[in-house]
């Protein structure tokens, strides 16, 4: 596995133009092109933010670019998590055409989520600017943080990938997980001072999506991170490579017959 990852970045123009291309194609008949991406985030952010802030956990100050942050970092796990399953599916003609770097695939659908995810920030940094929420030296964390979102990114694809190519159904359940662990990942809603040792603490505990995007989120609005954070999304990361590497190694071959 390590070795065609070496050979994908070794050759970014095949994946940065497939990715590039494709977004161009999504928009490009469209009369407001790629503010559409900004759009749907700011409209949400604004309506979803005056119905919310006077019940949120902190201050109103915070609420809102809390809010925008982790809608924007969420919207990049989701398309991650989501796609991963017809990954393969997705792109069988490319695989169908001879020898091919998985990799290639992988990073495509990193870089085209990457896109997305860039544009979108523009609206963050309108609230956080809005907000008066100024960055700190944690931003600088955001380097680590986002290291790790893209290790994340690159198992998820491979191993859902893979049983998303067996098993059809999985893209379903997949759907319907993400929709779930939206409303239950602190994103429209925030975790008190209070809260940290409750049953919520307890619960966010074992929710690996908040494990992920609150050192992003951290990072970004210079609010304090937990330790936990870094250490439990480190280990899941690890964990999950070593699965990847060993179902890529066992399955890799196989996944163009089962799609």
């Amino acid at each position: 596995m390590f070795a065609d990852l070496r050979s994908a970045f070794g050759t970014p123009g095949i994946w940065l133009y497939s990715a590039w291309v494709t977004f161009l194609i999504k928009y490009r008949k469209t009369m407001l092109g790629p503010l559409w991406i900004m759009i749907g985030p700011a409209m949400f952010i604004l309506v979803l933010g005056e119905l919310f802030k006077n019940v949120a956990a902190h201050s109103n100050d915070l609420f809102v670019p809390h809010l925008a942050a982790g809608l924007v970092i969420w919207n990049y796990i989701a398309s991650i998590v989501n796609g991963a399953p017809r990954l393969y599916v997705h792109n069988r003609a490319s695989l169908l055409h001879g020898p091919v770097n998985h990799f290639n695939v992988v990073l495509k659908v990193i870089c085209s989520a990457l896109i997305v995810f860039l544009h979108q920030m523009v609206v963050v940094v309108a609230v956080m600017a809005l907000h008066h929420v100024a960055p700190t030296a944690s931003l600088l964390l955001l380097l680590p943080a986002a290291a790790l979102a893209l290790i994340h990114s690159m198992w998820v694809l491979i191993v859902l990938g893979i049983v998303g190519a067996r098993y059809r159904d999985l893209a379903e359940v997949v759907e319907m997980v993400m929709r779930i662990a939206f409303l239950a990942t602190p994103i429209i809603w925030m975790v008190g001072d209070d809260g940290r040792g409750s049953i919520v603490g307890i619960y966010l505990t074992f929710n690996p999506f908040y494990h992920v995007l609150e050192p992003l989120r951290g990072a970004l609005l210079g609010t304090p991170i937990a330790a936990s954070s870094w250490i439990i999304s480190t280990s899941i990361a690890a964990l999950g490579i070593t699965l990847a590497a060993n179902m890529y190694r066992r399955f890799r071959h196989l996944v163009v017959l089962w799609t």
